[in-house]
């Protein structure tokens, strides 16, 4: 689990990437974008033993007021092309699905092993 900070429309945006999923919390608007990944495969090696991917997401992004999408979805892809090839080169695939996330909630839970 990774925790990144960035700005959209002049305020803080927390995101919270746990692996499959990123999720995009803005100070004002709230929950403005989830982005979910759904294929991850591996494509070739290169001539240099580099292995190349490719990664695809849905993002999943709206606010009641229907003013959001556009910049969040931009905003999404910034982020997740900027930190999902921190390691390994990638190429990306995105769906946009507008949908209205002003009551979405995000849970998290854990869960401790003791040996």
């Amino acid at each position: 689990m990774e925790f990144y900070k960035t700005k959209l429309f002049g305020g803080e945006v927390n995101v919270l990437f746990t692996g499959p999923n990123y999720f995009f919390f803005h100070g004002f608007y709230g929950v403005i974008c989830i982005a979910e990944r759904v294929d991850e495969v591996e494509l070739s090696n290169t001539s240099d033993n580099t292995t190349n991917w490719k990664s695809k997401f849905i993002l999943y992004s709206g606010h009641r007021d229907g003013k959001i999408e556009k910049e969040s979805f931009a905003l999404a892809k910034k982020i997740i092309e900027k930190y999902d090839q921190k390691y390994v080169k990638k190429t990306f695939e995105y769906e946009e699905v507008i949908t209205d996330l002003h009551r979405c909630y995000v849970k998290v839970s854990y869960e401790l092993n003791h040996f």
